[in-house]
Parts: structure tokens; C-alpha cells; sequence
């Protein structure tokens, strides 16, 4: 068990801040779902589907300069369902983690993102022509 990483409880802290959620609510938010009273006990997966549920439905990144742009992001989240047999968004990043040494698909840079989006694009197309063959 790996524990959440540096960038991932930074992150976990900018989205508390940006959201107006105080102190005491983010704590009980970290009990009621994971058991742990603060971002430093989470697991690098329960730091991710944190994050993830900090972002919100409206998917409002608001990602520092130089990170991922949610133009790649959406590219990338849409070419990971449709090339891999198991399309999960935790599936993809562990993937990413393979690859980039990222927990998750938020800290990805943009020049990694872009990587990654080619990489899948490739897959994808070698995949569409095995098919054909």
C-alpha cells in the first residue's frame, strides 16, 4: 500500500481551499469515506477518487500552469474507454503510473499528457487495423 503522494495531498488541499470547504467538514469528509482524518493516511487510489470527487459533476479542473489542460484530459479519459477492455479511470491510472510515475491522471504535465494521448492514439488505430486485416 502505497501511501497518497506529495502532489496529490497538495492538490487535495488547493481543491478544500478553492471550494470554500471549511476545516472541520473536510475531516469528517476524510472519516466518513476512507477512516482517516487527514490527506497524509490516505492511499495514492483514495487520494485519486478524492480528488476526483473534489473536482466534482461540473469538472472544473482549475489546474496549475504547466500541468494538464482539460482539453487533454477529456482526450485522454475518452480514448482510454474506448481502447482499453476495461475503460475504468482507475485502470488508467495505473496506467499513467507505469508509464509516468504519476498516482494519478491530475498530475500528469502537459507535455506528459500529450505523450500519453499519442500513445493511445496509436494503439487505437493499430488496433482498428488488426480488425480490418
Amino acid at each position: 500500500m502505497q501511501l497518497a503522494t506529495r502532489k496529490q495531498k497538495i492538490f487535495i488541499h488547493q481543491l478544500v481551499r478553492r471550494r470554500g470547504i471549511d476545516e472541520d467538514t473536510y475531516r469528517e469528509m476524510l472519516q466518513q469515506r476512507y477512516g482517516v482524518r487527514s490527506a497524509k493516511y490516505l492511499t495514492r487510489a483514495q487520494a485519486a477518487d478524492f480528488i476526483e470527487e473534489l473536482l466534482g459533476k461540473k469538472r472544473r479542473y482549475n489546474l496549475p500552469p504547466g500541468a494538464i489542460t482539460e482539453r487533454q484530459l477529456k482526450k485522454l479519459e475518452a480514448l482510454w474507454k474506448q481502447k482499453s477492455e476495461l475503460g475504468t479511470m482507475a485502470a488508467l491510472d495505473r496506467w499513467l503510473g507505469r508509464i509516468f510515475g504519476v498516482a494519478s491522471r491530475y498530475e500528469l504535465d502537459y507535455k506528459s499528457a500529450g505523450k500519453a494521448i499519442g500513445i493511445l492514439e496509436r494503439t487505437f488505430v493499430e488496433r482498428k487495423r488488426e480488425i480490418a486485416e
